[in-house]
């Protein structure tokens, strides 16, 4: 089960406008697992809870599975019949007892042995949450989403340390210009595939995203990283996508960011998806 936390977090990721999520979702994004989900909707609304172990007991670790709560609110003032045209805005939580949390994300387009470029490593914890909020809007062809995330980490009683915050958000923009438009689920509040019509050459969507995220804070260093990605798809059928991005991001090992110092990534990547 997916828990519901965040827009792009509960979209399906094959059907959002790039090949990955953004680095802040997938930093502060909490696993999927076995557990309990629960949703409720109307007609343009939608509350949606997760209780679910993520995270289990590795080797011969003898701790008992973590508990992850997670819930998601969506409330859309304006929406048409089909969800061509409407505006939507969301909050999320998600909370989780976790000793030695760690957070770390790897950039927005991967491979099997891509490595992560921001870690925080283990740090001595006794529970985290984090908050989200979301708006986005379809006008026809045109789609954009902007979000906010923010995790803070409370140390353990035996820590020395005090408590670490860290943020994250993206905001992105995708354009159908063959005039498709996204599917809307007023059940979970997310946006989906593009549909070409049967007799047609399919639809083709131009994107762009910028994201940032910054797991820097006092005694933790992470890392931060800026990032900009261009992406095309071109939807045949509604079983065939090919997809192409380029990323360009600056990855910054400290919080005092300049230039001089950032590791500069050029990413290009391509997918044929088939679904069924």
């Amino acid at each position: 089960t997916f828990p519901g936390f965040s827009l792009e977090n509960t979209a399906s990721s094959q059907w959002i406008p790039f090949l990955e999520r953004s680095m802040a979702t997938n930093a502060f994004g909490p696993d999927s697992g076995l557990g309990v989900h629960l949703t409720k909707w109307g007609e343009n609304y939608s509350l949606n809870g997760s209780i679910l172990t993520p995270k289990q007991g590795e080797g011969n670790s003898t701790k008992s599975d973590h508990i992850s709560t997670s819930a998601r609110a969506t409330y859309a003032p304006h929406i048409d019949i089909d969800g061509a045209s409407i505006f939507q805005v969301g909050v999320s939580g998600h909370y989780q007892r976790e000793k030695d949390a760690s957070l770390s994300t790897h950039p927005e387009a991967k491979a099997r042995n891509t490595t992560k470029v921001l870690d925080t490593g283990a740090i001595d914890s006794k529970n985290l949450y984090t908050l989200g909020v979301d708006l986005a809007g379809q006008n026809g062809p045109l789609y954009g989403e902007v979000e906010y995330q923010h995790a803070t980490v409370h140390r353990s009683k035996d820590s020395t340390q005090g408590t670490v915050k860290f943020k994250g958000y993206h905001a992105q923009m995708a354009y159908v210009i063959t005039g498709g438009v996204r599917k809307y689920n007023p059940k979970n509040g997310t946006f989906g595939q593009v549909v070409p019509e049967t007799d047609s050459d399919g639809e083709i969507e131009l994107a762009t995203r910028y994201s940032y995220v910054n797991l820097n804070h006092k005694d933790v260093n992470g890392g931060a990283a800026h990032n900009v990605s261009l992406g095309v798809n071109w939807y045949l059928t509604k079983h065939l996508k090919v997809s192409g991005n380029y990323i360009h991001s600056k990855v910054h090992a400290a919080d005092s960011i300049n230039d001089d110092s950032a590791r500069k990534l050029n990413i290009f990547a391509a997918r044929l998806q088939v679904s069924f």
